[in-house]
This record gives structure tokens, sequence and C-alpha cells, in this order.
């Protein structure tokens, strides 16, 4: 009887490692998966980000360029107007000399 006392105690106790291991393994399992859920969603968060960020980035460049081209065109066309301008000025200096040395 004394026999059967500690086989049933020991087998009880082995009966108590193997059920704590499974729920610990089950508890770590959970865990596991949680975090990796939560990694997922971070990175998913970061992503989308990403992507909104690019976007952002896209259209104030490309705004951007277009009033460098803007701005360039409306350079281009002072540029010309300025040697329309002078070309006339000279022009009229050149024939009022003309002018003056006629008279004199």
């Amino acid at each position: 009887m004394y026999q059967s006392n500690i086989e049933t105690a020991a087998q009880e106790q082995y009966e108590g490692n193997v059920t704590a291991i499974n729920q610990g393994a089950g508890i770590a399992a959970g865990g596991a998966n949680r975090s990796a859920a939560i990694s997922a969603g971070g990175v998913n968060k970061a992503y989308g980000l990403e992507v909104e960020g690019n976007k952002i980035q896209f259209n104030t460049t490309n705004t951007a360029a277009g009033q460098v081209k803007e701005a360039n065109l409306e350079a281009s066309r002072m540029r010309e107007l300025s040697t329309v301008i002078s070309g006339m000025a000279r022009d009229m200096d050149r024939r009022i000399e003309e002018g003056m040395r006629q008279r004199y």
C-alpha cells in the first residue's frame, strides 16, 4: 500500500507537471501570436504612412515643378520683352542722334 501511494503521488505529480507545461506552452503561444499581430499592425500602419508621405511629397514636388516652369516661362517672356525694348531704345537713340547731326 505504501508503494501504491508513492506511485499514485508520482503519477499525480507527473500529470500535474504535464498539465502545467501544456498550459505554459499555450500561454507562450498566445503571447507570441498576439505579439506577431501587434507587429503586423505596426508594419501595416508604417507602410500606410510611408505611402501617404510619398503621395504628399510627389504632389508637392509636382506643384513646385509647375511653379518653376511658369516662373521660367515668365522670365523668358520678360527677357524677350527687354530685348525688344532695348532694341527699340537703341534704334530711337540712333535716330535721335542722326536727327540732331543734321540740324547742327
